[in-house]
C-alpha cells in the first residue's frame, strides 16, 4: 500500500507540471467512393498540444498535499508493523531463553528428587524408616517430572511463537522425517 501511495503522490506532482503531447492520425480517405487504396487516398495528420494547469493549480496542489499526507500515514503504519514484529521476535526469544533456564533447573530438581526417592526407598528396604518418606519423595518426584514436561512443552510453544514471529510457515513432515524423529526419540529414552 505504501508503494502504491508513493506512486499516486508522484502522479499528483506530475499533474502540476505543463504537459506536451503529440497526437497523430494515419488513415485512408477518398472522396466520392473512388479508389480507396490508390496513391491519393493516404492521409495523415500530426497535431502537437501543450497543456498548462493554470486554473486548476489550487486543486492540484491540494491533491499533492493529500497524497503526501496519505503516504506519511502509510509510512507510519509500515514502521509500526515492523516495530511490532521486532517486539514479537524479541519476546519470543526472551521466552525461549527463560524457559530453557527453568527447564534446566527443573531437570536438576528431578535428578535430586530421584536421588531422594532412591534414598528413602533404600532406608525403607533396610528397615530404618517407615513407608511414608517413600510415598512423600515419590510424590515430589512425580510433581517435578510433571513440571519438567510442562516446561518442555512451553519451550516448544515459545519456539513456534518465534518461528511465526519471524514470518515462517510450516509444512507437514514427510514420512522419512517422521521416522527420523521417532528414531531420535527412541534413543533419548
Amino acid at each position: 500500500r505504501l508503494e502504491a501511495q508513493i506512486a499516486r503522490t508522484k502522479e499528483a506532482r506530475a499533474e502540476l507540471k505543463p504537459r506536451f503531447t503529440l497526437d497523430g492520425f494515419l488513415g485512408l480517405i477518398t472522396l466520392g467512393g473512388g479508389n480507396l487504396f490508390g496513391s491519393g487516398a493516404h492521409s495523415f495528420a500530426i497535431a502537437p498540444s501543450f497543456t498548462f494547469p493554470l486554473f486548476h493549480g489550487g486543486q492540484l496542489r491540494q491533491n499533492v498535499k493529500l497524497q503526501d499526507a496519505r503516504a506519511k500515514e502509510y509510512q507510519a503504519q509500515y514502521e509500526n508493523t515492523v516495530l511490532k514484529a521486532a517486539g514479537e521476535v524479541q519476546d519470543a526469544m526472551t521466552g525461549i531463553v527463560q524457559e530453557k533456564e527453568r527447564k534446566d533447573k527443573l531437570t536438576a530438581g528431578v535428578d535430586n528428587a530421584q536421588g531422594a526417592f532412591d534414598l528413602a526407598e533404600n532406608r525403607f528396604q533396610a528397615g530404618l524408616s517407615d513407608y511414608q518418606p517413600v510415598l512423600d519423595s515419590e510424590r515430589i518426584l512425580l510433581t517435578m517430572k510433571r513440571q519438567e514436561n510442562r516446561s518442555r512443552g512451553q519451550e516448544l510453544a515459545d519456539l513456534i511463537h518465534l518461528y511465526k514471529a519471524l514470518g515462517g510457515g510450516w509444512q507437514p513432515l514427510s514420512d522419512a522425517e517422521q521416522a527420523e524423529i521417532s528414531r531420535a526419540e527412541g534413543k533419548d529414552k
